[in-house]
C-alpha cells in the first residue's frame, strides 16, 4: 500500500519488484518518474471511446452527443487519456436501459476491457495491436442540465446507437 503513487517509496517498490505493467484504478495524476518505471508501461481503463471522448463524463457526453458509448484500455502518458490504445470496445446499450443501467454496463465493460488489454500485452508482438491515440476532444464534467437531457433521452428511447435485438 502507498498513499502517494508518485512518492520515492512507490518508486522503490516498483523497482524492487521489477514491475512489467502497472494498472491504474481511481488514482490521481501520475507523474513521469512513476510512468517510466514499469518495463511495458502503466495502463488505465477509460469509460469512453478514445480518442473521441477524453476526460471527464465521457459516457454522459457520448450519450448527450448521440455517439456510441464504450470503454478503452490505454497506456498512461502525462497527457490525460492520450496514451496509445490497447483495446477499445463499444458497449451494448439496449432500448429501455436507463442511465443507471448504462453506467453499470460501463463499469463492467471497463473490467472486461482491462482483461482484454492484459491478454494482448502478454504477447511478445503486442505492439502490432496498439493503435495511436490521436485526435478527439477533451471533455470537462457534464452539467446538470445536459445530464438531465441524457436521462430523458434514455427514458424516451431516443438514443441512436441501441444494440439491435437478435431474438
Amino acid at each position: 500500500y502507498t498513499d502517494n503513487h508518485n512518492s520515492d517509496f512507490t518508486h522503490r517498490l516498483l523497482k524492487k519488484y521489477k514491475i512489467d505493467i502497472a494498472i491504474l484504478g481511481g488514482t490521481g495524476i501520475i507523474k513521469e518518474k512513476t510512468i517510466s518505471i514499469p518495463k511495458i508501461g502503466v495502463i488505465n481503463t477509460h469509460p469512453g471511446l478514445l480518442p473521441d471522448y477524453r476526460g471527464c463524463s465521457a459516457v454522459e457526453w457520448s450519450l448527450y452527443n448521440n455517439y456510441p458509448v464504450g470503454a478503452t484500455c490505454h497506456f498512461v502518458t502525462l497527457e490525460i487519456d492520450a496514451g496509445d490504445i490497447i483495446v477499445s470496445v463499444k458497449a451494448k446499450i439496449h432500448s429501455g436501459d436507463n442511465y443507471a443501467i448504462v453506467r453499470l454496463k460501463l463499469y463492467n465493460l471497463q473490467a472486461d476491457v482491462l482483461i482484454a488489454g492484459l491478454k494482448i500485452l502478454q504477447f511478445y508482438d503486442y505492439k502490432k495491436y496498439i493503435k495511436s491515440n490521436i485526435g478527439g476532444n477533451y471533455y470537462h464534467p457534464i452539467g446538470e442540465k445536459e445530464l438531465s437531457s441524457v436521462k430523458k433521452m434514455l427514458i424516451n428511447k431516443k438514443y441512436k446507437h441501441y444494440e439491435k435485438n437478435t431474438d
